[in-house]
């Protein structure tokens, strides 16, 4: 019953978790069915390439903005990823 009685400090919370639990669940199965499944494994794992060499960049540049690291390598790699699928190069997936 204590959940109940502090329903004011987790009602955001709880919402955006069903909001992106439902929006989520929706892309998810969109992403299984065109057959794109290793292409987020693929961007998930660029981002994260991308927080690491803004961390080790940091003392080079003077600032460290992982999330900026996250963006750049994976619009990078999904821009190439785009590229090479529509060159034929490459399947969709």
């Amino acid at each position: 019953m204590l959940f109940f009685e502090a329903w004011e400090l987790f009602r955001e919370p709880t919402l955006a978790g069903a909001c992106a639990g439902a929006t989520l669940g929706l892309v998810g199965v969109w992403i299984v069915l065109r057959g794109m499944v290793f292409l987020s494994a693929t961007l998930s794992q660029v981002a994260g390439l991308g927080v690491a060499s803004a961390l080790v960049a940091a003392p080079v540049l003077g600032f460290s903005s992982p999330g900026l690291g996250a963006v750049v390598f994976a619009l990078c790699a999904a821009l190439s990823l785009s590229l090479s699928a529509r060159s034929g190069k490459a399947s969709a997936d």
